[in-house]
């Protein structure tokens, strides 16, 4: 037997052979009964352990010499999460807003957060985990790229779009100063 791993979420293929078998029950950690059959005594299953770093798998044969047992131990990998926002939050802000972007990453080797806009893409940070401010001129996407130890990944992205404020280009009262009780024109 082996310890297979996996990352959190994905299945495990257990794989079995036994010819000299009457019966093979496999069952996991928990008692719960995967597998009983008299019939299909060479082949494999698809597992999905629940969330638990480990899960042991028992594999019974029965045959004429009596029964014989063997385990094994699957281990669970947590995925690579990234987390990234901004505030003020929707998307939509003026020209000359500034932003803060906060970031956080869970089971991240490393980390790179990044700004692309019309000139290209730069590099903001390499923290894991963190917070900056941003003022963005023009369209920009920020984006939390996370790598674990086992080459998982994970990305998060905040798109900014920027509007020109509303303006008043004039406004004026005629006649200025107006004498007292006749009429303005605006």
């Amino acid at each position: 037997s082996s310890s297979p791993t996996a990352l959190e979420g994905d299945p495990i293929t257990l794989t079995y052979a036994t010819p000299q078998a009457t019966r093979v029950v496999l069952s996991d950690s928990t008692g719960q009964t995967l597998l009983d059959t008299t019939t299909d005594l060479n082949g494999m299953l698809l597992v999905n352990p629940s969330g638990v770093p480990t899960t042991t798998y028992t594999l019974r044969a029965e045959g004429f010499a009596g029964p014989v047992t063997d385990t094994v131990l699957t281990m669970l990998t947590p995925r690579v999460r990234a987390d990234l926002s901004a505030n003020p939050a929707g998307g939509k802000v003026a020209t000359g807003t500034s932003i803060t972007l906060t970031w956080s990453t869970t089971d991240a080797a490393s980390a790179t957060l990044s700004a692309t806009d019309s000139s290209g893409t730069s590099s903001l940070s390499t923290m894991l985990s963190g917070a900056t401010m941003v003022t963005p001129t023009e369209d920009t996407t920020y984006t939390l790229d996370a790598t674990g130890s086992n080459a998982d990944t994970a990305r998060a992205t905040v798109v900014v779009d920027i509007f020109d404020p509303a303006t008043i280009d004039s406004f004026s009262a005629s006649p200025n100063p107006a004498p007292n009780g006749d009429a303005v024109t605006l």
